[in-house]
């Protein structure tokens, strides 16, 4: 299992400004939103509460819970929702202030956020893995309430987002979007960024230096991210799997191919020189005007759930145990919402005719024979959302050597005897019949 641990921050507007309030710091408690699975091998998102005063606190679970509802309503985080715990750290800030702290001031808020830049990533850090195994995978997700004074005016009423995604590299992704919709749906947009390394879709006014290519670009998330490219080539574009052989290459912004996977210029803020896979997707622009942002294309689908089977083996925990009679279970199997993983199980590499779906496969030393075997499991997901598996993520095997020796009970009394020695030695050498 890797160890992942992902910030992102997420600014909250609700309502008017708090005074500081002179309560003492608390101790950071966690409460479960959604629980499906062991932490070790389930993807675990931790909110943590900035900026929220002690008489808020009903506020931010409320906040956390609208952002979760959002989430997995949205493909593909719907159809993989069992493969996610969900827990939030409740902490009081002194005050809902967020301004820049000067060298030797202390810190208003519990994290030290500022305009989204400031936070204490060490802290962030601490705190989430304080909860957790060393190497359960995190993504930890500070949500801010932002009741700042911003740019001489008061921000509009309503909600307000800010991602910094990844832990390391201090980027920040702005969203200043203040209609309900935009703020659940940006939520998934910079989950995304950090959670599988996708580049925004949309474009900008500057166009990209000529001679740049994918490995040139300063990329904070991935090496290269999986839905954006300067290559212009069919062969050579990441998701040409993707492509249909009568898209044109690049494929024209038009509405004849509103719905079709191809090769679009503009994306990751350049006007020219990056391509994405389509037109319209949660990591492209969208309007304003709009309730929701776009669904996600399919190129991001795949990445997301190729994302989610990094962190997650449905083959984590398989109990082996008996003596004659050996049964294999599969416990804690993560199972998608629209589809059942397919199970298959192997006696000296045949496939044993049982149920697709079968966690449980037990074999006994008088129905194998004696003499070493080899049994395995396969789980593989057929998902629709992936065409392209490279490392094989989505298909996990384990195989165990189990020996069968011959019962000493000879007799069948349930006892091991001198009537069971006699039997033996006198059966011993003799051929085997099928009487």
């Amino acid at each position: 299992m890797k160890k992942i641990l992902i910030f992102l921050g997420v600014l909250v507007c609700f309502g008017a400004f708090d005074a500081p309030s002179a309560i003492a710091a608390e101790t950071p408690t966690i409460t479960t939103i959604m629980q499906n699975g062991p932490s070790a091998n389930r993807i675990n998102i931790v909110f943590l509460s900035e900026a929220y005063v002690a008489s808020q606190r009903e506020t931010y679970f409320n906040d956390v819970r609208i952002a979760v509802d959002e989430m997995f309503v949205r493909t593909p985080f719907k159809e993989y929702k069992n493969f996610f715990n969900v827990s939030a750290v409740w902490v009081a800030s002194k005050d809902s202030l967020l301004t820049k702290v000067d060298f030797g001031e202390e810190t208003r808020t519990f994290f030290g956020q500022w305009g989204g830049l400031g936070a204490d990533l060490i802290k962030i850090d601490s705190v989430s893995r304080s909860f957790f195994g060393q190497t359960d995978p995190i993504v930890a997700v500070l949500l801010v309430n932002d009741d700042r004074v911003s740019n001489g005016a008061s921000q509009p009423n309503g909600i307000s987002l800010i991602g910094l995604s990844g832990m390391n590299t201090g980027l920040v992704h702005h969203d200043p979007f203040y209609q309900k919709g935009f703020y659940t749906a940006s939520v998934v947009h910079e989950f995304s960024h950090a959670f599988a390394g996708l580049a925004d879709e949309y474009d900008g006014l500057v166009a990209m230096k000529p001679g740049a290519t994918d490995n040139s670009l300063s990329w904070p998330f991935r090496e290269v991210p999986p839905n954006v490219t300067t290559k212009k080539s069919l062969q050579s574009i990441r998701w040409k799997h993707w492509i249909d052989s009568s898209t044109p290459i690049p494929t024209p912004m038009s509405s004849n191919y509103i719905d079709v996977v191809g090769l679009f210029e503009g994306a990751g803020s350049y006007a020219s020189g990056l391509y994405k896979p389509k037109q319209a997707c949660t990591m492209g622009r969208y309007n304003r005007g709009e309730e929701l942002m776009p669904p996600f294309c399919q190129v991001c689908c795949e990445a997301l759930v190729l994302a989610i089977y990094e962190y997650v083996n449905p083959l984590a925990d398989v109990v082996v145990e008996g003596e004659h009679t050996t049964t294999f279970t599969i416990n804690n199997l993560p199972q998608p919402t629209d589809h059942s993983l397919k199970i298959e199980w192997l006696m000296n590499g045949v496939v044993v005719p049982l149920a697709n779906d079968a966690t449980v496969f037990s074999v006994t030393d008088t129905d194998i024979g004696y003499g070493a075997h080899t049994v395995g499991v396969r789980v593989a997901d057929e998902t629709e959302f992936v065409r392209s598996d490279p490392e094989g993520l989505l298909r996990r095997t384990l195989e165990w050597n189990v020996s069968s020796y011959p019962q000493p009970d000879f007799d069948g009394n349930g006892t091991v005897g001198f009537d069971d020695f006699f039997l033996f030695a006198d059966a011993f050498g003799e051929p085997v019949t099928d009487d």
